[in-house]
């Protein structure tokens, strides 16, 4: 016989992309340093760590963080794992980045927030990393960095390339050599 089968997000749920269910849901970060007292030039290094109860680590979604205008960010790769003990799961994500400051100013790097499924309190909650706003000063010790350059800066120009010229010439030589010959 046909079975009839009523699927709804849980409430709460309306509009996430994807939720995780799971008894417990840890959200964590480090710095190294602190981004306190930084100069154009300095860097410091961000690190997050969730842990989620009875669900593989395969179910978290890369973060979406690692982006800062006016930094040079470089993410490391993730490590994801699972932890199995008797029969009990315990999935971690740890995402890092390296940020250099490029440029002085006041940066604010955004709140994180996590939607996840209480399977034991059948609700939605969610994990939350506050926002960091921090200073960056001039740094008189280091130039200051160029924009990068617009695609059509980089192509190279006639007058930038002088072996081009020598190498035209030299062709033409051997070429008028060979006709000689």
């Amino acid at each position: 016989p046909p079975l009839d089968v009523a699927v709804a997000d849980p409430i709460g749920a309306e509009g996430e992309d994807f939720v995780v269910a799971t008894p417990r849901f840890a959200v964590e970060e480090t710095w190294d340093p602190r981004p306190e007292a930084l100069r154009v030039g300095d860097a410091f290094k961000r690190t997050i760590r969730i842990t989620i109860q009875d669900a593989p680590a395969m179910l978290l979604d890369p973060l979406d963080v690692w982006t800062l205008d006016g930094a040079a960010v470089y993410p490391a790769s993730p490590r994801v794992d699972d932890e199995v003990n008797r029969g009990e799961i315990v999935g971690r994500r740890v995402e890092s980045a390296t940020f250099v400051m490029q440029r002085p100013g006041t940066y604010t790097l955004p709140a994180v927030r996590l939607p996840w499924w209480n399977t034991d309190a059948k609700r939605m909650e969610v994990a939350e990393l506050d926002a960091v706003t921090f200073e960056v000063a001039p740094n008189p010790d280091l130039a200051a960095v160029p924009d990068a350059p617009t695609p059509t800066d980089a192509a190279p120009k006639k007058r930038d390339v002088p072996w081009l010229g020598l190498l035209a010439g030299g062709l033409l030589l051997a070429a008028g050599a060979a006709w000689l010959s």
